[in-house]
């Protein structure tokens, strides 16, 4: 028995040290905070690196903690956004243990922060997400 909690709590604090630790907050309390709520999807892979094509895991994440990559987003619709000159975004990730990893022909829902260098990025513990899974955020943040 003693073995067993032993595996458990390595098992749980490997986990920990690779899942995303964030604490989500109804949608509406991001429309004051974040500037930028859209939808959109990735059409190209702008650094089109090898690690972009990986599905998500731990391990990937791990191994590639040093990298960063970007893709380039269609803005949908504009849920709450500043002024934007252009409809199609540069985003970029770093594989934060919150980020998401971008699939080439997705669309999601973001939450961005616009960089120094132009491009955006997913803010830090929103409930963003693939569109298929965010239509009931979505229809909140329509109305508000």
């Amino acid at each position: 028995m003693k073995h067993i909690f032993t595996l458990f709590t390595i098992l749980v604090a490997t986990l920990n040290n690779y899942t995303c630790d964030c604490i989500t907050y109804p949608v509406e309390s991001y429309i004051g905070n974040i500037d930028y709520i859209f939808t959109g999807k990735v059409i190209a892979l702008v650094e089109n690196d090898e690690f972009t094509q990986f599905p998500d895991s731990p391990a990937n994440r791990k191994f590639y903690a040093d990298k960063s990559y970007t893709v380039q987003v269609l803005i949908i619709e504009k849920l709450k956004t500043e002024r934007l000159r252009s409809d199609t975004l540069e985003f970029s990730s770093d594989f934060s243990n919150c980020d998401p990893i971008y699939v080439l022909g997705k669309s999601y829902l973001f939450f961005a922060d616009k960089l120094k260098d132009n491009k955006f990025k997913m803010a830090h513990c929103t409930p963003w997400g693939e569109m298929k899974d965010s239509e009931e955020n979505i229809e909140i943040l329509r109305k508000n």
